[in-house]
Parts: C-alpha cells; sequence; structure tokens
C-alpha cells in the first residue's frame, strides 16, 4: 500500500476518473533500495560488513518534535517506509537512526545513543562522516516533498472529479427545474424529481468537501510534521560530539 492509498480511495461513482488521474499523476523516480551497515542486533563485525534491515517501525521513535495539527501515523509509517526503499546507499541518517532506537532498551538519552550508533558504524566505514549524515537528512527532506507535490495533485484531481463535476452537473440542474416548473402541470412530477436530485447531491457535496477538506489536513499535517521531525534530527545529528 502506498502513502496514496492511505487518503485516496476511489467510490463507485469515480473511480474511473481518479484511476485516470492517478495515471497522469506525476511520477517520481525510486532509488534503488541498497541497506548497508551492520546488523541492527550484531556488534559491529570488522571482519566483515553486513546489511542493516531498516525497520519503518524503529524509525517512528524518537521524535523529539510535537505535531502542530493532526497527523497520520499510519502515513508517518509510510513514509519511514519510503524512506527505507529509497535507503541511500552505504550508511547514512537512516542506518544511525535505526541503530540508535535499537539502544533505547539501554536508556541512555538520544544524543548518547546516536554518538554510539555512530561509533558502531564509522568502526566499519572509515569515510563515514557527520557531513554525510547531513547530506542523507536533506536527501531524505527531498524525497519527502516529492511525496507531498504528488500528494498535493491528487487531491486536486480528487476535488475535480468528487466536487468540481458535480457542481457543474448541480447547477445545470438548477436551471432546468427552474425552466420546468413553470411548465404545465404534467411536468409536475419530473421537477419534483430533478429538485429531490438536487437535494441529494448537495448533501453528498457537502460531506464529501468536509471529508476531502479533512483528509487534506491531515496529510498537510502529517507532511509537515515529517518534514519537522527530519529538520529535527539534522539539530541533533549537527550537535553531536562526532566528527
Amino acid at each position: 500500500m502506498g502513502l496514496r492509498d492511505l487518503f485516496f480511495k476511489d467510490d463507485d461513482s469515480g473511480k474511473g476518473k481518479v484511476e485516470k488521474a492517478k495515471e497522469n499523476a506525476p511520477q517520481q523516480k525510486q532509488a534503488p533500495a541498497q541497506n548497508t551497515g551492520a546488523s541492527t542486533n550484531a556488534a559491529p563485525n570488522t571482519g566483515g560488513q553486513q546489511d542493516v534491515h531498516i525497520n519503518p517501525d524503529l524509525l517512528l521513535k524518537d521524535s523529539t518534535v510535537s505535531p502542530s495539527g493532526e497527523v497520520s501515523d499510519s502515513a508517518m509509517k509510510q513514509l519511514w517506509q519510503i524512506l527505507a526503499d529509497r535507503n541511500l546507499p552505504g550508511p547514512d541518517m537512516l542506518e544511525l537512526k535505526n541503530f540508535a532506537a535499537s539502544l533505547e532498551s539501554t536508556g541512555m538519552p538520544l544524543e548518547k545513543r546516536y554518538e554510539a550508533a555512530f561509533l558502531m558504524l564509522s568502526s566499519q566505514y572509515p569515510n563515514f562522516s557527520k557531513a554525510t549524515l547531513l547530506a542523507s537528512v536533506d536527501t531524505y527532506i527531498g524525497y519527502v516533498k516529492e511525496e507531498l507535490q504528488n500528494g498535493r495533485y491528487q487531491f486536486n484531481q480528487k476535488k475535480q472529479v468528487m466536487i468540481g463535476d458535480q457542481l457543474e452537473k448541480m447547477e445545470r440542474l438548477k436551471q432546468e427545474s427552474a425552466a420546468i416548473k413553470a411548465q404545465i402541470e404534467e411536468l409536475q412530477k419530473k421537477y419534483d424529481a430533478l429538485q429531490a436530485e438536487i437535494n441529494g447531491m448537495t448533501e453528498q457535496i457537502s460531506n464529501s468537501t468536509k471529508n476531502i477538506a479533512h483528509d487534506e489536513e491531515v496529510f498537510n499535517n502529517t507532511i509537515d510534521h515529517f518534514i519537522d521531525s527530519l529538520e529535527n534530527e539534522k539539530v541533533v545529528i549537527s550537535n553531536l560530539n562526532i566528527k
């Protein structure tokens, strides 16, 4: 399930249009998922390198940024999964955070766990540095902003399919009902039926507007919170006592 599926669910009335919009949405280029480093549950092995399993559940931990609005936990986890799937070659912020989260049971504060994780990784990768970490944070922020751009495009398409087209149709029905009302009595039944349809569509549009506005707010808040979290990771890493 992609991040889109957490916020966009096609209904029967607009399924074809939404699917078409999905096909025409901007496509992001996926970087190859390549996890390198030492095993999360193993001590550093100077005799050989082991793959690191990046666990999105672990990455969800240690966030020191409080959300400013409603945030989707599922979307947060999916964003971490997206970053794990697009993990840059070699150790970086994901491996560091993954290691640090695995040390939570030690009771060490976050900064000390980050420093310990850095020492474990740098023992296997001599070229691993703070500059590498900070650069990787910026890269991952860029990946999340790609998700934001694609999400906004999808929300605009959904509004057009579920609200824009219906508003136009409702306006046409109102004009037709006004004309029918002035005709002879035998057309009264047709007028009443159209008026009932208008009322039903008005309620549907109202509900769709509220639901989409809520989902869009959650999506935007989630992206903002996630970027804030990554920015905070950058601040924490910048203040680490490492070279």
